[in-house]
């Protein structure tokens, strides 16, 4: 009896002489290999980091969580980005450090940071609009583990996408998806805060806005300014935002994008074949047809599957129509072979 290694070995064996003559170690080896690496580029492209953007927890505490400064910190969760309306939801969560900070409440970060409710009652201003106010007075929920109130200053605010990009100005204005998956938008708030026991003006240490959504990643540019507000000169921080889609989002998209584009060739290529003279066989008619069906359930899977995509689908589906026209000429205006229909002859006695 052989053992059972043998008896493996030998079944590929056979496996391997039943494929056709083609199929030689080469083909097989450079299919196994192509299979190898479209799972690797999948794995890379699944476990790719989504931005350059750090974790909010990791910049603040870094930058500002660390107690060393003193003021006010505005820290912004996107959560949701609408790209039509031109519009973004953030929920702003406001703290202090240093000697702002509120010591009978408890900090932010899990207790690790030295920054956390204010101890002072506040008006809070973005863009010059009054978003909301605080007052230290107003916690009321105690933990009894660590004998400290629980507060939280947090708020819901939408900000409007910049209409301008850097095409404007040019001859051609297009519109921000014309790059898409490369398009970009961006925002800049102002962001100010007053004491509202005395009307002054506390400084802001920090403004950014975090957390990659909607496949989008952010990227925050803070300044340091002055605003002047009722003829008063104050303390404010400007931050723009740069919301540009993730790595893993224009891969993917690329991918496809590739895909659609093949086809779209193998179906020009045949074509070139038919006009050429070459018999294909009346079947290949159906594959041109079959890929008007197939290419845009392809492009329906791109990232939010926007409208409109530069020399994208549009052009696709014109080259495949036309060459499934072309490809139909011959057969339908092929003349008919004649038919001859056998006469019975007369039976002579």
């Amino acid at each position: 009896m052989k053992p059972l290694k043998s008896t493996i070995v030998d079944g590929v064996f056979n496996l391997l002489n039943k494929l056709p003559k083609r199929w030689h170690l080469k083909e097989l080896l450079f299919v196994s290999t192509s299979l190898l690496t479209m799972i690797g580029f999948s794995a890379l492209l699944t476990l790719a980091p989504i931005s350059t953007q750090t974790t909010a927890a990791a910049t603040f505490r870094s930058d500002v969580l660390n107690g060393k400064q003193d003021g006010i910190f505005f820290l912004g969760h996107i959560y949701q980005i609408d790209i039509p309306g031109r519009t973004f939801e953030v929920q702003w969560i406001v703290g202090a450090c240093g000697r702002f900070l509120l010591t009978s409440a408890e900090t932010y970060d899990a207790n690790r940071a030295q920054c956390g409710a204010p101890n002072v009652p506040l008006n809070i201003y973005i863009d010059n609009n009054l978003v909301n106010t605080y007052n230290p007075d107003d916690l009321y929920d105690f933990n009894e583990s660590t004998n400290k109130t629980i507060g939280v200053v947090h708020f819901l605010k939408t900000h409007s996408i910049d209409i301008a990009t850097a095409q404007l100005g040019s001859k051609r204005v297009y519109d921000q998806l014309f790059w898409y998956p490369f398009d970009f938008y961006h925002s800049g708030s102002d962001f100010f805060v007053i004491n509202a026991n005395d009307n002054s003006s506390l400084p802001v240490i920090k403004a950014v806005f975090a957390d990659p959504v909607n496949n989008f990643a952010p990227q925050s540019t803070e300044t340091r300014t002055k605003a002047l507000v009722n003829g008063t000169l104050i303390e404010s921080r400007n931050t723009v935002v740069n919301l540009s889609r993730t790595l893993n989002a224009k891969m993917y998209t690329i991918l496809l994008f590739i895909v659609n584009w093949g086809l779209t060739l193998l179906v020009a290529h045949i074509t070139t074949l038919v006009i050429c003279g070459q018999k294909l066989g009346e079947g290949i008619v159906v594959l041109p047809l079959t890929m008007i069906l197939t290419m845009p359930t392809i492009r329906g899977l791109f990232v939010e599957n926007p409208p409109f995509d530069s020399v994208g689908i549009v052009l696709q589906m014109i080259v495949v129509s036309l060459c499934s026209v072309l490809i139909l000429i011959p057969i339908v205006s092929k003349e008919p072979a004649p038919t001859y229909i056998s006469l019975p002859t007369k039976e002579h006695d």
